[in-house]
C-alpha cells in the first residue's frame, strides 16, 4: 500500500474565491459586476451559505484566468494562504510557528528555508485536497 498523506482539516469559513478575489484586490461588488449577478448573490456563492455553484464555478475560472493573465505567482506563500482563506496567525499555527515570525516567512522567506518548505508543502497539501474534492 502507498503513502496517504492525512487530510488538513480547513478552517471554518474558508473559501478559495475569497483567497483568489482578496490577492488580487478586488471586493465582492466587483465581482458581482464582473460576472453580472447580485452583489449578495456572489457573496452568497463565496461563503457557500446557499446553493450558487454556478456562479462559484464562474468565479473561480474567472479569477484563475485572470491569475494566468496577469502571471501572478499562484506558488507565491501568500496567494497560497490567500486561496486557503487563512490569517497569518492561522498559517503560524499550522507550521508551528508566532505570526509574526510566519509574516517574516512570507516576505522574506530565503532566509528560514526549513519553515517555507514545511508551510509549502503543507498549503500545498491542502490545495490539492480541496482540488479532489471539486
Amino acid at each position: 500500500m502507498g503513502y496517504k498523506p492525512a487530510k488538513v482539516k480547513l478552517y471554518k469559513g474558508f473559501s478559495e474565491i475569497k483567497g483568489l478575489r482578496q490577492a488580487l484586490g478586488l471586493t465582492q461588488a466587483d465581482m458581482a459586476k464582473i460576472l453580472d449577478c447580485e452583489r449578495s448573490s456572489y457573496s452568497h456563492a463565496e461563503a457557500g451559505t446557499r446553493n450558487y455553484s454556478r456562479i462559484y464555478k464562474k468565479a473561480r475560472d474567472f479569477l484563475y484566468g485572470l491569475y494566468r493573465q496577469t502571471r501572478f505567482d499562484l506558488n507565491s506563500l501568500r496567494v497560497m494562504r490567500l486561496r486557503l482563506g487563512l490569517t497569518l496567525k492561522q498559517a503560524g499555527e499550522l507550521i508551528g510557528v508566532t505570526h509574526g515570525v510566519y509574516n517574516y516567512i512570507e516576505r522574506v522567506g530565503q532566509r528560514d528555508k526549513h519553515l517555507e518548505q514545511r508551510a509549502r508543502e503543507l498549503f500545498q497539501t491542502m490545495i490539492n485536497d480541496l482540488e479532489a474534492e471539486t
